[in-house]
């Protein structure tokens, strides 16, 4: 019984578990993520704060209904991260490369409305050749991964 309250206690203020997500390159190439889905203030507020690293080709997506301009900060975050900002028609409309970590500058998004952000290792957009005008496939664009 003393197990079951520390556990209820991680449910709740963990993001919700890994969903597909998926990027198809203007190059034809489809580069597969898992991906943890912040929906509320709280989960956005805190997003990958206090990792120490992330697995390859996880991350982080954070959803922004109704789409807005989020600004970002690393405050607290312990690793570089790339922001993949997505337009609501699920193309990728901007990358931040390799924010800082601990960075108090605020990070601010191109100059469209923003539907999601994907936040993964910092470096990993580059090495991957996910570009500016690449599609994302995931349920929140009515698009399902293959």
């Amino acid at each position: 019984m003393k197990y079951i309250l520390p556990a209820i206690l991680l449910l709740i203020t963990t993001p919700s578990f890994a969903e597909p997500l998926q990027f198809e390159t203007q190059a034809g190439k489809t580069i597969s993520f898992d991906v943890e889905v912040a929906r509320t203030d709280e989960e956005k507020k805190k997003g990958l704060m206090g990792r120490d690293s992330l697995k390859p080709q996880t991350g982080m997506l954070f959803i922004f209904d109704p789409p807005t301009k989020p600004v970002f900060w690393m405050k607290d975050a312990k690793i570089r991260l790339d922001m993949i900002y997505i337009g609501v028609d699920g193309t990728v409309t901007g990358i931040h490369e390799n924010a800082i970590p601990f960075d108090q500058t605020q990070i601010f998004p191109p100059d469209v409305k923003t539907k999601a952000v994907v936040e993964i290792t910092g470096g990993d957009a580059k090495k991957l050749g996910i570009s500016k005008g690449d599609k994302v496939i995931h349920t929140i664009f009515k698009k399902e991964v293959k």
